[in-house]
């Protein structure tokens, strides 16, 4: 009940999108052509998905997101890990490398905490549900 609720407010936000879109078109002395039109329609459409993943699913964004994150901190990890090797064996090559890796490692964790936190939510929401229903 409460996701075509959120569906059907996403549909208006569209919509008024589209007919805002149209209006300024039509306003600014552009001409209708056919490639306006799709642009605007295809911009529609890219919100309409955009804000039903945002607004109605569990929690999508936030894992992808989170495996953004976790994927920059092994970046961050290797280009530590990789410092000593580019710039030489100095003491302060290596200091550099450590605080570099240790800050990739810390991003990991925290990607990785905030998913245990996740799912943590989703499976209490399940199990809400699974109570709910006896």
């Amino acid at each position: 009940m409460r996701q075509v609720g959120f569906i059907n407010i996403i549909f208006i936000i569209t919509l008024l999108f589209v007919i805002i879109a149209l209006g300024l078109l039509f306003n600014n002395n552009i001409p209708p052509t056919p490639l306006n039109i799709a642009i605007i329609i295809a911009t529609a459409f890219g919100i309409f998905v955009l804000l039903k993943l945002v607004l109605v699913a569990k929690y999508n964004v936030s894992r992808l997101i989170l495996a953004f994150v976790n994927f920059i901190g092994f970046m961050i990890v290797l280009i530590g890990t990789a410092v000593p090797f580019i710039f030489g064996f100095a003491t302060i090559n290596i200091l550099i490398a450590i605080g570099i890796a240790v800050s990739g490692f810390f991003l990991i964790m925290s990607a990785q905490i905030t998913r245990a936190v996740i799912n943590t939510a989703d499976y209490a929401r399940e199990i809400l549900i699974k109570l709910s229903q006896k």
